[in-house]
């Protein structure tokens, strides 16, 4: 079974995130990849970077690493509670707290 993990980074990004290092961040949600898959189209109107904040994205980069602002933190919250998946709960109070702290979301794709 293949899950995405997300973290709150307790700092603002610096550099560039490409290693697979779960364990360095609060908090941590891991979601099943069925259920990403699920609602990842829905995420490309959200904007996010990929790897580094130098690195425009948009929506959750489904095969490497996310960084999610605290604003688009939010904006995920808000999109994925009005999807109704019971399995996202854990994941919306996490991207809330992180947008509350104005702290980033930290996303590892498959």
């Amino acid at each position: 079974m293949a899950f995405h993990e997300f973290g709150i980074m307790q700092e603002i990004p610096k550099g560039r995130y490409d290693k697979y290092e779960p364990e360095k961040y609060e908090k941590l949600v891991a979601v099943d990849m069925e259920i990403i898959d699920r609602i990842l189209t829905r995420t490309i109107t959200i904007p996010t970077f990929a790897h580094t904040t130098k690195e425009p994205f948009n929506g959750l980069n489904e095969a490497g690493i996310t960084l999610i602002p605290p604003d688009s933190a939010l904006r995920m919250a808000d999109l994925f509670e009005k999807s109704g998946i019971p399995e996202l709960s854990k994941l919306i109070k996490l991207l809330r707290a992180a947008a509350e702290e104005s702290h980033f979301v930290i996303h590892f794709g498959i």
